[in-house]
């Protein structure tokens, strides 16, 4: 430590630069000045931590916001599709399944816990699990 006199006020300040904040950085360890503080580059080192710091924290808020906004949609989306599957159940009315980028047009025979099962002219027998099916139509 050194003694530093401004102004008829006694500081003391460190004899050796603070390099712990310039460690990783290109440019030169920063001098304290008077009062201690590291100037403008140590202040702008720091606004750009806080920076990320807070681009960090609003991506984890928004993903977990997403995350139950999609877990909401899924439930709805399921209860639409319930809906369906008894109306074509009880109307023999027969519904268009989208899976995976195909149709399957089918009319529902039995609801499963995670499974539908629908047949058609060409099939007896179709099997179609719900975490497959994007979206289902009704003429």
């Amino acid at each position: 430590m050194a003694q530093l006199n401004v102004n008829g006020r006694h500081f003391d300040v460190q004899a050796e630069p603070d390099t712990a904040l310039s460690r990783n950085s290109a440019h030169p360890p920063a001098r304290a000045d008077a009062e201690g503080r590291h100037g403008d580059r140590a202040d702008l080192r720091l606004l750009g931590r806080c920076r990320r710091v807070m681009r960090v924290v609003r991506m984890t808020v928004a993903a977990t916001l997403l995350g139950v906004a999609t877990l909401a949609y899924a439930g709805e989306a399921q209860q639409g599709w319930q809906e369906l599957f008894a109306a074509s159940q009880k109307d023999k009315k027969g519904l268009m399944f989208y899976v995976k980028g195909q149709t399957i047009a089918g009319v529902v025979t039995k609801v499963g816990g995670d499974a539908v099962e629908v047949r058609n002219q060409t099939y007896g027998r179709i099997v179609i699990k719900l975490d497959s099916i994007d979206a289902v139509a009704m003429n």
